[in-house]
């Protein structure tokens, strides 16, 4: 008598928060404020892990933009202060409104009004935690806001470890040629577990000092002659 074989039932891919990744190697991104495969998302997504980070030495916003087609990161000479610019939509950086949405997982962070001058600044953090960056072409505004007309910056930070504690440090020593000093900076995580399986926190720092490498005229001299 002939037997019909079904197929065994598989369950669903379990996503791991901590690398963006699930059991099968998929990427796993957010860009719709929910975990799924990247190539389920009707989105342009690029994505940039916290290996690929580390591997690039990335110390602020400016060291990956470059590696991100549309991403643009415009300096205004002391941090925190820069216009991010994706596709090249932007009101300008002069009492502009920010025309990127930045978000540290589903948080919005920063102003959309040209009278806190949204368009001057953005948010440029590296946290020792930070499971990935994701990057959306806009507009975005029906899931971030009118504030993500040219696109959506996301910072997603890992979950803490409900199973096992763990401890990182790093830090660096750097030289500026003609600059006074030497600079330094260093990081720190820690996840604890206090209840296993339900209770854990996580915690992470950094601090980072840049040498002056300016020149400042102290003196001014002037020249005349009287009649």
């Amino acid at each position: 008598m002939p037997r019909r074989l079904r197929s065994p039932v598989q369950s669903p891919p379990q996503s791991n928060a901590a690398t963006g990744t699930n059991e099968f190697g998929d990427i796993v991104v957010t860009a719709q404020k929910k975990s799924e495969n990247i190539q389920d998302v009707p989105l342009t997504v690029r994505t940039v892990s916290s290996e690929t980070l580390t591997n690039l030495g990335a110390k602020q916003l400016g060291d990956y933009a470059a590696t991100i087609p549309g991403l643009q990161v415009d300096s205004g000479g002391a941090p925190g202060l820069q216009t991010i610019t994706i596709r090249g939509i932007t009101t300008g950086a002069l009492y502009g409104s920010s025309t990127t949405a930045v978000y540290v997982d589903d948080v919005p962070i920063g102003s959309s009004s040209t009278y806190a001058y949204g368009g001057n600044f953005g948010l440029d953090i590296l946290p020792y935690d930070l499971s990935r960056i994701e990057v959306l072409e806009g507009p975005q505004g029906t899931l971030y806001g009118a504030s993500s007309m040219g696109g959506l910056l996301k910072y997603v930070l890992t979950t803490p470890n409900l199973s096992t504690s763990s401890v990182r440090l790093g830090g660096d020593v750097s030289v500026i040629a003609h600059g006074r000093g030497v600079g330094t900076s260093g990081r720190g995580y820690a996840n604890v577990v206090i209840s296993p399986v339900t209770l854990a926190v996580s915690l992470s720092g950094s601090h980072s000092y840049v040498p002056g490498f300016m020149t400042t005229p102290t003196a001014l001299v002037r020249w005349g002659r009287t009649a």
